[in-house]
């Protein structure tokens, strides 16, 4: 026998596989969160009946002993050709011996006996170092950004959330000759309406079976499934499958706002996600505030096509969630400057310069700003600001405190001698009103999709 090896877990294996992955080092990326032997067995038979589930076997000391633990998902339907790595985990006193690169190239082997699948894929966390360093070496690249994933305690008790980096390696080539070919989906951020509009008031909405239906008067006009979290991130909900009953373009704008507004007055969520390939659907989420955080190349195999799909999120964080992060990082002098923002938001309210939702997404662009602007380690901060292109068309005084902000942020990150070069360098509050507020993220060399259509 040559050592390490991998194998399928066996019943035997769960006492190990329970050690491993409750260890304060991996539950802290995990989606499950820690729990006993006993409590965990009902979670774990749900993972070993949708994923395969191996286990990193060595010899210790003259004993066969499992050193690590790592899931196999295999996706359906119009991701049928995707296997999804999950659930990496390794016993803390045996870091450092390549456990990680080996169960790499082991799964690449066992995944490439399935001649279905031409992608594999996989998501990490912000902070988590190790993990990207290993996949990178591996020759897995960087597709999408997320931010506000995983919570995270900061000082005295405040939260924040650390971003999450999904990744993937093209396993065949004939699927990368056919990406190559493929439009780029992405788009410039645009402000959204923000006030309501006469039409609106002729909506309903309602929710059944994980199904938002808006109409207008009694005409069907949008559908979109909605599925909120129910592991650790329960403050994300994910939209799929977005349906249009309309041709009318105005129409299924508004009914979109709606969708969104009345998730956001539930209140059970702060962001929505959502991976999309229709141009329409994608002209659509331009136009209602999405952000794009990156686009996932060749995920999607419909009726023998191949095409990418454009990761999006709309999130409802503001001003409190704002001043957590001032508080996680010790930054309390910039309050006020927030709490001005704040205060200029609530009087374009009051003189119908927004309406509630529209005041929402303002907040939400404070949020981001603090957000992005404040850590130095890239940890919850993502390189690629969208709110860039929006904050030149929020009302006069609104744009005014969001820009003295901005520069108060600078400002400080030039003052921290710590602060990482490389990354992506800060636009100034005022080159941003020079400039138009002109996104400066790398422009890709792909064909731009052509959404004029919708």
């Amino acid at each position: 026998m040559t050592y390490p090896y991998i194998r399928r877990a066996e019943e035997k294996d769960y006492p190990a596989i329970h050690s491993i992955w409750m260890q304060d080092h991996i539950i802290q990326w995990m989606s499950f969160r820690k729990q006993s032997l006993e409590e965990f067995r009902s979670r774990y038979v749900e993972l070993s009946k949708h994923s395969d589930i191996y286990v990193m076997v060595d010899e210790i000391k003259g004993k066969e002993r499992v050193v690590g633990v790592r899931r196999i998902k295999y996706l359906s339907g119009d991701h049928s050709h995707i296997a999804e790595l999950c659930s990496m985990g390794v016993d803390v006193s045996l870091q450092g011996k390549g456990y990680g690169g080996k169960f790499y190239d082991e799964f690449e082997k066992i995944i490439k006996e399935n001649k279905k699948i031409k992608r594999i894929q996989l998501t990490q966390s912000g902070g988590n170092f190790r993990a990207f360093s290993i996949a990178e070496k591996k020759g897995y690249s960087e597709e999408a950004m997320f931010p506000d994933w995983l919570e995270r305690e900061g000082q005295k008790g405040s939260h924040y959330f650390l971003i999450e980096r999904y990744i993937c390696k093209i396993i065949d080539n004939e699927l990368e000759e056919k990406i190559a070919l493929l439009p780029y989906l992405s788009y410039n951020a645009k402000l959204p309406s923000l006030t309501t509009s006469a039409l609106e008031k002729g909506f309903s909405v309602q929710s059944e079976n994980n199904q938002i239906i808006v109409k207008l008067g009694g005409t069907l006009i949008l559908t979109t499934e909605f599925y909120p979290d129910t592991t650790v991130i329960q403050h994300i909900g994910f939209l799929e499958n977005i349906r249009l009953h309309s041709d009318n373009k105005q129409q299924c704008l508004q009914a979109m706002r709606q969708a969104i507004n009345f998730i956001a007055k539930e209140g059970n969520v702060k962001k929505l996600e959502l991976f999309v390939s229709d141009p329409k659907i994608i002209s659509l989420c331009q136009e209602s505030g999405f952000w794009v955080r990156g686009e996932c190349r060749g995920s999607l195999y419909h009726n023998g096509e191949y095409y990418n799909e454009l990761g999006v999120e709309y999130s409802f964080f503001g001003i409190d969630e704002a001043r957590e992060v001032l508080k996680s990082f010790e930054q309390h002098q910039l309050e006020k400057l927030v709490i001005n923002c704040q205060k200029e938001i609530q009087k374009s309210l009051e003189q119908g310069l927004c309406d509630e939702l529209g005041a929402c997404y303002m907040e939400n662009i404070v949020y981001q700003v603090v957000r992005d602007e404040l850590d130095k380690l890239k940890i919850m901060s993502l390189e690629n600001k969208p709110w860039n292109s929006v904050i030149k068309d929020c009302p006069e005084t609104v744009r005014t405190a969001l820009i003295q902000l901005i520069d108060e942020l600078n400002s400080i990150k030039k003052s921290q001698k710590t602060f990482r070069s490389g990354f992506f360098q800060p636009v100034t509050g005022s080159d941003m009103a020079r400039s138009g507020g002109k996104n400066s993220c790398i422009v890709h060399k792909q064909t731009k999709a052509d959404f004029s259509n919708f």
